[in-house]
């Protein structure tokens, strides 16, 4: 079945979602097991796919997006468990793993593939935009681990 195949009336998501929200407030802490998953959707969670036996999460991403647009509730993944409702103490964490740092690794990523370029083989115009998309991205990335930096020390002053 399609992640987002709809089982009968509604999509898996949706039928999550219902579950979800028979559950009492959704508070920090608060566990959602992988067999309240299943009972919701009517099959095992997570599910079996592939020839390897690897597992599907669908449709937790989706569920997830949703419950963070709307409720701004972060949902973190249990090991074997199921999926717990985040502290404002852990979606900071997961905001500067995930938002701040993950944004300085991609562009690290970035200039290594531009750095790879034979500039020699290319159009004089995409060298061109190779020279200044490394000047940008090495410039932004200096920028950003310096406010970085400086905004931790600032918040270790404060506390």
């Amino acid at each position: 079945m399609a992640p987002f195949e709809p089982k009968g009336e509604r999509s898996m998501r949706d039928l999550v979602l219902m579950g979800i929200g028979d559950l009492p407030p959704l508070e920090p802490g608060t566990t959602i097991t992988y067999a309240q998953i299943a009972e919701w959707i009517g099959e095992p969670f997570p599910r079996r796919v592939g020839e390897y036996g690897e597992r599907s999460y669908e449709p937790m991403g989706s569920v997830a997006d949703h419950l963070l647009a709307a409720r701004g509730v972060l949902l973190l993944n249990v090991e074997s468990t199921g999926y717990r409702v985040a502290s404002d103490e852990e979606k900071y964490a997961h905001g500067e793993r995930w938002g701040y740092l993950a944004a300085i690794a991609k562009m690290e990523y970035g200039r290594r593939v531009l750095d790879s370029i034979d500039r020699r083989k290319l159009t004089a115009s995409h060298a061109g935009m190779v020279e200044f998309m490394l000047r940008e991205m090495t410039e932004e990335q200096r920028v950003m681990r310096e406010k970085l930096r400086a905004e931790r020390k600032r918040a270790e002053r404060l506390a």
